[in-house]
């Protein structure tokens, strides 16, 4: 991950706390966000 990519991710798990999200939701939704963007590098 390069430093844009960390700092963006700062900012959703921010957001996500602010919002109340558990953990285990934020988690989750990372997984998913990983899965996809690995999925676009593999289709290009």
């Amino acid at each position: 991950m390069n430093d844009k990519e960390i700092e963006e991710l700062g900012k959703v798990l921010d957001e996500a706390e602010k919002q109340g999200l558990t953990d285990k939701e934020i988690m989750s939704g990372l997984v998913a966000g990983a899965i996809l963007a690995g999925f676009e590098v593999v289709n290009k």
